[in-house]
């Protein structure tokens, strides 16, 4: 699995366990607003990208490689 994948699990369950903290406090009457599971983003949406690891990339050049899909390539060429 990728570090971009990671990240994204690692958002999730983030998530997912502040809902369940939600849903714990709510059933002790600590909290009084409604508690939602976190929302999905539709196929075509946006979020952040974080890269967990330090590295050298772009210091000299400015740049960095990322790899794309195919189509992403091909739509923002």
């Amino acid at each position: 699995m990728g570090p971009s994948a990671q990240a994204v699990l690692e958002r999730l369950d983030k998530n997912y366990k502040s809902f369940f903290a939600l849903k714990r406090m709510k059933s002790n009457n600590q909290y009084s607003k409604p508690a939602r599971q976190p929302k999905h983003l539709p196929k075509d949406g946006y979020n952040n990208v974080v890269f967990k690891q330090q590295s050298d990339y772009g210091k000299s050049s400015g740049y960095f490689n990322m790899n794309f899909s195919g189509p992403y390539k091909l739509k923002y060429s």
